[in-house]
């Protein structure tokens, strides 16, 4: 979990001198106050057809006492803004780990037609919300920066596989523009690779799907790595002394040559595959972590 600990003071100063609980502490808990820009994933239910992505400002309250939240949005569904002001959503709050589920069964704002599910983490300041309004759109919501930690990597580079778990990848997506930043966080290619901190690359494409998103780009320079351990960036195989130190003609390992990579919202799984002149590696992942 410690790649995702960022940002940890808002949040803590919100939970900290909270007294004691509701079962015998000097008071009563205080709520938990949220507010947060999330992206809306929107998807006609009928036709599957995706009706737009858009951000909103989210504002919920959570009481930790009574087991219930407030969360009050304004949503664009079929060109035009939705308000939407839930009230009393019954939730369960874990406090060993900090974490709200929202539960799915919720009839919410005096109507039939409107539910909501997913999740809050608190200590990590994770979203997941799936609004559902009766038969016609359904509404994911996150960060516009997603997370996939529970990853496995496999690699394959001049006739070995390699196979590394839980690396970080993140896509950093811009719904403005339908590009996406990605970046592979504390991952190992092969046997001789060392722990490699960051690989980022900018400014790939975006497609909205029914269940999520494509992230795809080619041919991307990566920004500049940090922390290779034990290898240089550049490939000299072959190469002659003279190529090698005054023709560069070295081929950078870790530039981009494509990546193909689908993001599954209601299931919150990421499968991708991505390449560089020397590695060509598939990955899975979830998307953060469920809770059970």
């Amino acid at each position: 979990m410690r790649k995702l600990i960022y940002a940890l003071i808002p949040v803590l100063l919100a939970l900290c001198s909270c007294g004691g609980d509701k079962n015998g502490g000097n008071e009563p808990l205080r709520d938990i106050v949220v507010t947060r820009t999330l992206m809306n994933h929107v998807v006609n239910s009928a036709s599957g057809a995706v009706d737009g992505v858009n951000t909103s400002d989210y504002n919920i309250v959570i009481d930790r006492n009574n087991l219930t939240a407030d969360l009050s949005t304004s949503l664009t569904i079929n060109g035009a803004k939705t308000a939407v002001a839930l009230h009393d959503i019954k939730v369960d709050y874990d406090q060993d780990v900090q974490w709200v589920t929202f539960k799915p069964s919720s009839t919410l704002g005096g109507s039939d037609e409107l539910t909501v599910s997913g999740y809050y983490d608190i200590f990590n300041d994770v979203i997941k919300l799936e609004l559902i309004f009766g038969d016609d759109y359904k509404v994911n919501a996150t960060k516009p920066t997603i997370y996939y930690t529970s990853t496995l990597t496999t690699t394959d580079t001049i006739g070995n596989t390699y196979k590394f778990a839980d690396a970080l990848y993140t896509f950093a997506i811009d719904p403005a523009k339908m590009t996406a930043d990605v970046t592979i966080s504390d991952i190992t290619l092969s046997k001789t690779t060392g722990r490699i901190t960051q690989l980022k690359y900018q400014g790939l494409d975006v497609t909205a799907t029914s269940t999520g998103f494509l992230v795809q780009g080619k041919d991307i320079e990566v920004v500049p790595i940090k922390g290779v351990s034990t290898e240089s960036v550049w490939d000299y195989s072959g190469l002659s002394w003279m190529d090698r130190f005054v023709n560069n003609n070295a081929v950078a390992k870790y530039q981009l040559k494509e990546l193909n990579s689908s993001l599954y919202l209601p299931t919150g799984e990421m499968s991708a595959e991505w390449s560089t002149p020397v590695y060509s590696s598939i990955a899975t992942g979830k998307y953060y972590k469920d809770q059970d």
